[in-house]
């Protein structure tokens, strides 16, 4: 028997160093693609009507703590939705970054970068916008560099409960650079879903210094209302956050649509909801926070924020809607 086996292993040809790098190549690149199958078929985009995506219960509303700098991350808020169109989120993309990309740093091929434009493709029809070409780098680019998003620094000034949950708070937010854009489409969330984009393609690559900079949340969507208070107007302006690294000398965009800000220090009553944010929820949220706040002349009563923690394609999304303190 031993023999037999010696003959067998004596029989085989053995691989030369080439060869096994080639294999182990082919391997590799073959599990990045299973990798990439898994991801898009379990959620985003490939699933039947009525399918449940991760089905898990809603938590209750966030500590102030739980986004603060100085905890150094931010709280993953689990989505529960029922799928009615196709998606695919940026915590996924990061998910099969560190799954697929962790251990081989040579690029995609153009049959997986075609899937994930495909894909991103379905998720902005949902919001009623086309996804253009040159998308497909910033889509690699925020799949490669998943790093940990980084907070918007402030400070909590009070909290405020009803039947013993957090109703509202108070807080500071520094005085900060801001890149910002303006964009105005028939619907809130085209306008919002095209402002982010242009700002993605900052974030990636399209800035002075040429690479990645880094996601900080959350990205705030400053609206204005009408004066009877019943309609939201169409012009809307995006924000995000220069990370820390960039904020004494941000990076120049190289889109002339958006602006670097110096804004100064803000003071926000803000009250967390979930799910999408067409304008009949943010109505909704501005008078529910209104009912709990009473009379009081201190707040912007046309100019509102919408705070995002989550891309819009997350269906049951963190969000916060913000009252601006009048500056004393």
């Amino acid at each position: 028997m031993a023999m037999g086996r010696s003959l067998l292993l004596l029989g085989r040809k053995r691989q030369t160093p080439k060869q096994v790098c080639c294999s182990e190549h082919t391997a590799a690149k073959e599990n990045r693609k299973s990798l990439l199958q898994h991801h898009l078929d379990r959620s985003p985009f490939l699933g039947r009507e009525g399918d449940v995506i991760g089905s898990r219960p809603r938590p209750a509303a966030p500590r102030s703590s739980d986004f603060r700098v100085e905890n150094g991350a931010e709280e993953e808020v689990p989505g529960a939705a029922l799928l009615k169109m196709a998606r695919i989120t940026l915590e996924e993309l990061n998910e099969m970054s560190d799954e697929v990309l962790d251990e081989e740093d040579e690029p995609m091929d153009g049959e997986e970068q075609n899937r994930l434009f495909t894909h991103w493709e379905t998720v902005a029809s949902t919001h009623q916008v086309s996804l253009p070409q040159e998308m497909a780098g910033p889509i690699v680019q925020m799949t490669r560099n998943n790093q940990a998003r980084e907070p918007v620094p402030y400070a909590t000034l009070s909290q405020h409960e009803k039947c013993e949950e957090l109703a509202y708070e108070e807080r500071l937010y520094p005085a900060g650079k801001w890149a910002c854009i303006t964009k105005q489409e028939p619907k809130y969330e085209q306008t919002i879903s095209m402002g982010f984009m242009k700002l993605i393609r900052y974030i990636c690559k399209e800035n002075s210094l040429g690479r990645h900079l880094g996601m900080t949340v959350p990205v705030i969507n400053e609206i204005q209302l009408n004066k009877e208070g019943t309609e939201l107007l169409q012009e809307v302006t995006t924000a995000y956050y220069l990370p820390e690294e960039f904020q004494h000398s941000p990076p120049l965009p190289l889109d002339p649509e958006i602006q670097i800000q110096e804004r100064a220090p803000f003071h926000v009553i803000t009250r967390v909801f979930y799910g999408t944010t067409t304008e009949e929820t943010i109505l909704r949220e501005i008078r529910l926070l209104w009912e709990l706040l009473g009379s009081t002349d201190n707040v912007l009563r046309e100019t509102y924020v919408v705070a995002a923690y989550q891309n819009p394609a997350v269906p049951d999304r963190r969000n916060e809607i913000w009252f601006i303190r009048r500056a004393d």
